[in-house]
C-alpha cells in the first residue's frame, strides 16, 4: 500500500505542474517558475510520503553533498549530448543556421526541471527501489528500463526503436547512477543535463515531443540510426552507445563499492536497501559488520587499583623529569606535569610531606625550585616516604 501512495503523490504533482505549464506556456519567465516549483515541490512531497508511509529517513534525498552531485551529473549529461552532437556534426548530419529563440530556451529549462525531477522521482525513487528489493538489482535494472523506454511510446513522435534506444540508454544510464551513488541527485543532473543540452542548448527534438526551437536555429540530417529521425538524437546509434557505456562505469563503480542487490532472498535479506535503518547496504565501509570471534582470554587479577595508579604516577613523574632535564621555572608550578598522586611527587621533588601539592596544577613555596633541594639532580629524585 506504500508503494501505491508513493505513485499517487509524486504522479499528482506532475499533473498538477503539467497543468500549470500548459496555462502559462506563452510566457517563458512564468514557464521557468512554474517548472522550477514543480521540481522542488516534487522533492518535498516525495521526501514527505517515503518519510511517512517507510517511517525511515529518506537517505535518497540527503541535503548533504546534494548541490554538488546534481552539478556534476547535469555536466556529466551536457557534456554526453555535446559528445553525440560532435559526431553527427563531423558526418554532416548536424548543421547550425543561425540564433534560434533564446525566450523559448528559457521556457525549455523550466519545462526540463520539471521533467527530469518528476520523473527521476517516480522512475528510479519509486519503482526501481521497490522492484528492487523485491527482485534483486539486475532484474529491477531490466524491468524498469524496459517500462521506461516503453512509457516513452506515448509521446507525438515516437518510433519503437526510439523507445528501444531510451531503454537502453536512459534506463540503464540513469539507474546505473542511482545504484552507484544510491542518491538520485545524481540521475536528475544526469537527466536534466542531457534534456537542456538536447532542447535548450542544440534545439533538436527531445523523445519525439515536437520540441520548441532553443538557443541556436539547427537541425539534423541523414540516416535515422544516425540521428534518430523525427524522435530526435536519443534514437541515434551514438547516443546508445556514449549511454551505455557510461553505464557500464556506473555498474563497475556499484560492484566495487558493494551496492548491488544481489537476486538471491537470503542474501537480499542480508544486504539491506539504502534508508532501511538500521541495517546497511552489503560492502558498506562503515559496517563493518561481522568478524572473527575473539577467543576468550582469562582474567588475571592484578594489584589493586590505589596501588596501580600510585605507581604509574611514580613512574610517569620520574619519566618526564629524566626526560627534560630541568624544572620549570617559579612558584606557583601551573607549567608542570599533571601527577596522578600529588603528594607523593611533591615529597619526590622536595624530600618533604607536602599534603598542599594535591592542587591540581600549581605548587606550594615551600616545594618550589627555589627552596628545595638545589643541590640535588632532578633527573634523579629522592623516594623518600613519609
Amino acid at each position: 500500500m506504500r508503494v501505491v501512495w508513493q505513485l499517487v503523490a509524486v504522479v499528482a504533482v506532475s499533473i498538477l505542474g503539467a497543468q500549470g505549464l500548459a496555462l502559462v506556456e506563452h510566457n517563458p519567465w512564468l514557464t521557468l517558475l512554474v517548472g522550477v516549483a514543480t521540481a522542488v515541490a516534487g522533492l518535498a512531497v516525495y521526501r514527505w510520503v517515503v518519510g511517512r508511509t517507510e517511517r525511515r529517513q529518506v537517505t535518497e534525498l540527503a541535503r548533504l553533498g546534494a548541490v554538488r552531485s546534481v552539478t556534476w551529473g547535469t555536466l556529466l549529461g551536457i557534456g554526453l549530448f555535446g559528445l553525440v552532437i560532435l559526431n553527427l556534426a563531423l558526418l554532416g548530419s548536424y548543421s547550425v543556421h543561425g540564433l534560434g529563440s533564446p525566450s523559448g530556451a528559457l521556457g525549455l529549462l523550466g519545462f526540463m526541471a520539471m521533467a527530469a525531477v518528476t520523473e527521476e522521482l517516480l522512475w528510479r525513487g519509486v519503482l526501481f527501489r521497490v522492484v528492487e528489493s523485491w527482485t534483486g538489482t539486475w532484474t529491477a535494472l531490466a524491468i524498469t528500463g524496459l517500462l521506461f523506454g516503453l512509457a516513452h511510446l506515448l509521446n507525438p513522435n515516437a518510433t519503437l526503436w526510439g523507445a528501444l534506444a531510451i531503454a537502453l540508454e536512459a534506463g540503464g544510464m540513469l539507474t546505473a547512477a542511482y545504484v552507484a551513488t544510491r542518491k538520485l541527485w545524481v540521475p536528475i543532473g544526469l537527466h536534466l543535463g542531457w534534456n537542456v543540452a538536447g532542447s535548450t542548448i542544440f534545439s533538436t527534438e527531445v523523445s519525439g515531443n515536437d520540441t520548441p526551437q532553443g538557443l541556436l536555429d539547427a537541425g539534423t540530417s541523414g540516416p535515422a540510426l544516425v540521428t534518430g529521425g523525427a524522435f530526435g538524437p536519443e534514437g541515434s546509434l551514438y547516443s546508445v552507445a556514449f549511454c551505455t557505456a557510461v553505464a557500464v562505469v556506473f555498474l563497475v563503480v556499484a560492484h566495487r563499492r558493494g551496492t548491488i542487490v544481489p537476486a538471491r532472498r537470503a542474501a537480499r535479506a542480508r544486504a539491506a536497501v539504502p534508508g532501511q535503518t538500521p541495517a546497511r547496504l552489503p560492502g558498506d565501509r562503515s559496517d563493518p559488520g561481522p568478524g572473527p570471534v575473539a577467543p576468550a582470554r582469562r582474567h588475571r587479577p592484578g594489584p589493586p587499583a590505589r596501588a596501580r595508579v600510585r605507581g604509574v604516577g611514580l613512574r610517569a613523574g620520574a619519566a618526564r623529569l629524566r626526560d627534560t632535564g630541568r624544572r620549570p621555572a617559579g612558584p606557583p608550578w601551573t607549567a608542570g606535569p599533571c601527577w596522578p598522586s600529588r603528594s607523593s611527587a611533591c615529597r619526590s621533588w622536595c624530600g618533604a610531606d607536602c599534603p598542599s601539592c594535591a592542587s591540581p596544577w600549581s605548587w606550594p613555596a615551600s616545594c618550589s625550585p627555589s627552596t628545595s633541594r638545589s643541590s640535588r639532580s632532578p633527573a634523579t629524585p629522592s623516594r623518600s616516604r613519609s
